[in-house]
């Protein structure tokens, strides 16, 4: 069930995140992303965004031109799902998690994996994901909440389908926010800090950007793990 009290403190970070007001823009911007390099420049036209947004890095490649650690993630859907090396992918690194996400032949399912910047027991993906596709759509966001960061607090993770006029996703986070590139016409994986673990769920607070800066759309996502 909706709960608008979260929702609304989801609008909340939102505003206080993407308003480019003064004490936003004081705060000073993550220089490394989860794989220790630095984060991209911000595009010109998200100025506005102020010091404290973090652009994540995206890359569109085929699987066989990922590392060996992307290259496992893909191999572990291969038997499943009938991937192949040629199969296109969209690795985004970020300063709170990074995914690569890709979708079956045939664009029944998309397919990917997530992790932080702190080591899984498992191995280097400390979570996969696979969602249906209707029609080429995405219905449900297959939120997971096993990662946990560098702190120990749990990082969720989920994908959003932009509206068709949007260039990038902005997701707030308590330290500021983080912009995603929509990239190859998949769902975007985003993350977030804001973990429920009692009930299983995250929220997500997003804006939509286009390609000239505007923002076309907002709105507060509370998500429910799938089980």
């Amino acid at each position: 069930m909706h709960d608008p009290s979260r929702f609304a403190v989801a609008l909340a970070l939102t505003a206080l995140a993407l308003s480019g007001c003064a004490g936003h823009r004081a705060r000073a911007r993550p220089s490394l992303l989860v794989d220790g390099t630095r984060a991209p420049a911000l595009p010109e036209v998200l100025a506005s965004l102020g010091k404290g947004a973090v652009m994540s890095r995206v890359r569109v490649l085929p699987a066989a031109r990922l590392d060996p650690r992307g290259r496992a993630c893909v191999e572990g859907f291969r038997h499943e799902f009938g991937v192949s090396s040629r199969t296109i992918v969209v690795e985004r690194t970020g300063a709170f998690g990074a995914s690569i996400t890709f979708v079956s032949p045939h664009r029944r399912v998309v397919l990917g994996c997530d992790r932080t910047a702190q080591p899984s027991p498992s191995g280097v993906w400390c979570a996969r994901s696979v969602g249906r596709l209707f029609d080429g759509r995405l219905h449900d966001g297959r939120v997971d909440i096993l990662c946990v960061g560098p702190s120990g607090g749990r990082v969720g993770f989920a994908w959003v389908e932009p509206t068709r006029r949007a260039r990038w996703i902005v997701v707030a986070q308590p330290s500021g926010a983080e912009v995603e590139e929509i990239a190859a016409g998949l769902p975007v994986r985003i993350a977030t800090r804001d973990v429920d673990s009692a009930a299983s769920s995250a929220t997500f607070a997003v804006a939509e950007y286009d390609s000239a800066g505007s923002e076309v759309a907002r709105y507060g996502l509370r998500a429910r793990v799938a089980g």
